[in-house]
């Protein structure tokens, strides 16, 4: 592949672009998660990765908004696209890929979703976890994409074809790359040219920065210590969150629930309570009261509801840090706060990351994907001087 030191990236969601943008981190760049569309103008020198928060939308809008998106970055600078996608290929990932590389004028789209470092891997055309296929996981249950299948063509759908590395002679349209382990990674990365689209997880990712010739700029900062209180917006209804509570309870964490069916006056209580709440624990979990996964149509008031919380906690000064999980809940809350624009300051572990808004230096989020768990350094963190 031609060698580039800059790469862009789009993905669909905050907390996979918030995984990449970790990379950048980890190689010493300064690197940030903007929105797209958003107001906040990108550093120059800075690995930027976009999120254009399609992960929800319907096809047809979500391969519009992924083209313009596209579009725009060809025209600001050279050098390669990358398109993140989830990795276990939740979302309109079929027509965001082809509009993009319809937009880029590429042939191919090469799409490398799994993560071996995870246990996600592609044999044999069918994804498995841990050595579990993809629809005998938790992920069966996922409330907006459910896995029906482990056929990764399925799951995928187009006309796509799966390929092993034996593979010669790509064709037009969707080329999924089966993948067990890193080396796999770094071997597909070393096919990618101009007329191919590279697409998939953080792993093939930091596999394109080995091939692209990426080298570490810089100091990586030590892990940063949380100051005051902490409040955890638990969106996501996957199962590790009951033992996330579990954890953050043995820890002196507040436990709060909202109630699907919030009133306004109810509302403002429940400000109070929080904000009560955290002056007196180093950490609350705020929570929805109820089988979320039973009510797909109240999805989104519900995140609004806890964005409205967050935002007013922040802008009462009672916490300064915020703990955000799952994509659509942390875009709800950053966008109700105006954060646009945020820096990396910290990776805790992969997709778990630290991030600063340009709008509000002093304040801290920190993201991950809903079905990943919080690594043990952040719980020790978020209570060690409170």
């Amino acid at each position: 592949m031609t060698h580039s030191p800059i790469i862009h990236v789009l993905a669909d969601d905050l907390t996979g672009a918030a995984e990449i943008a970790a990379i950048g981190h980890r190689l010493g760049r300064r690197a940030a998660v903007k929105f797209a569309g958003g107001k906040a103008e990108e550093r120059e020198g800075s690995f930027t990765v976009t999120t254009t928060e399609t992960r929800l939308a319907p096809p047809e809008r979500a391969a519009r908004i992924a083209a313009d998106a596209a579009h725009r970055l060809s025209q600001r600078s050279s050098g390669l696209i990358f398109k993140k996608v989830d990795s276990v290929l939740r979302g309109s990932v079929a027509a965001e890929v082809m509009a993009i590389a319809q937009a880029l004028g590429k042939r191919t789209v090469l799409i490398v979703p799994n993560n071996p470092g995870q246990g996600r891997v592609i044999r044999g055309g069918r994804y498995l976890i841990d050595g579990v296929p993809l629809d005998a996981t938790d992920f069966r249950a996922d409330p907006h994409h459910p896995a029906t299948s482990s056929n990764v063509a399925e799951l995928i759908g187009e006309a796509s074809v799966v390929f092993t590395l034996k593979d010669v002679n790509f064709p037009s349209g969707i080329v999924i790359g089966e993948a067990g382990n890193a080396a796999d990674l770094a071997a597909w990365a070393g096919r990618i040219d101009d007329t191919i689209l590279p697409a998939g997880g953080a792993e093939f990712f930091m596999a394109l920065t080995v091939a692209a010739g990426w080298v570490k700029v810089g100091p990586v900062p030590q892990e940063i210590g949380i100051d005051g209180p902490t409040l955890w917006i638990c969106g996501t209804t996957a199962p590790s969150r009951t033992a996330a509570l579990q954890r953050a309870r043995s820890l002196g964490a507040t436990l709060l629930s909202i109630s699907i069916s919030l009133g306004a006056d109810q509302e403002l209580a429940c400000f109070d309570e929080v904000e009560a709440a955290l002056t007196c624990a180093p950490l609350v979990a705020l929570m929805i009261d109820g089988p979320v996964g039973q009510h797909p149509d109240g999805a989104v008031p519900i995140r609004e509801v806890l964005a409205r919380t967050a935002c007013a906690m922040i802008q009462r000064g009672a916490c300064r840090h915020l703990m955000l999980e799952g994509g659509a809940t942390a875009a709800s809350v950053l966008t109700a706060l105006g954060w646009d624009f945020l820096t990396v300051v910290h990776e805790w572990a992969p997709g778990t990351v630290t991030l600063s808004p340009t709008a509000q230096p002093d304040a801290r989020v920190t993201l991950k994907p809903g079905s990943y768990t919080w690594p043990e350094s952040l719980w020790r963190a978020v209570v060690a001087k409170n």
